[in-house]
């Protein structure tokens, strides 16, 4: 594979954390709507109908989630499967970068600062981790 190949490869955790984000502000939202713990019946008469939104907003949360939980096996799997190739590599800064940058999802300025590295020269020894491969 080519560099932009591996980048690809590579990258496929952070952009299925983009899809797991979406999905909690989806639920979120719609927890929103139900208000649940805001609704009190000591002495409101009640209306039934056979129409129950609030049903049907707890049904969608529910599928969501389990749309969820499957994003989330599909992660893990991401993570041990890039994970046993950047292990491959020696013990080496471009190894703690290619952790930190692809498996963990962090952004290249905090990786730098925790390593003590120029950003510019985290960028090379990533670039020069993703050839390592």
């Amino acid at each position: 594979m080519n560099y932009n190949d591996w980048e690809s490869w590579l990258g496929r955790i952070r952009s299925l954390n983009l899809k797991i984000a979406n999905k909690n502000y989806e639920i979120e939202a719609l927890y929103t709507c139900i208000g649940l713990s805001t609704i009190n019946y000591d002495r409101v008469s009640v209306v039934t109908s056979p129409d129950n939104k609030f049903e049907k907003i707890i049904v969608e949360i529910d599928e969501l989630k389990k749309e969820l939980e499957k994003l989330q096996l599909e992660k893990a799997k991401l993570i041990r499967e890039i994970r046993a190739k950047i292990e491959k590599l020696n013990d080496c800064p471009e190894t703690t970068i290619l952790f930190g940058f692809y498996i963990k999802g962090e952004e290249m300025e905090k990786i730098s600062k925790e390593l003590g590295y120029e950003l510019s020269y985290c960028y090379r020894l990533k670039k020069r981790g993703v050839k390592m491969l």
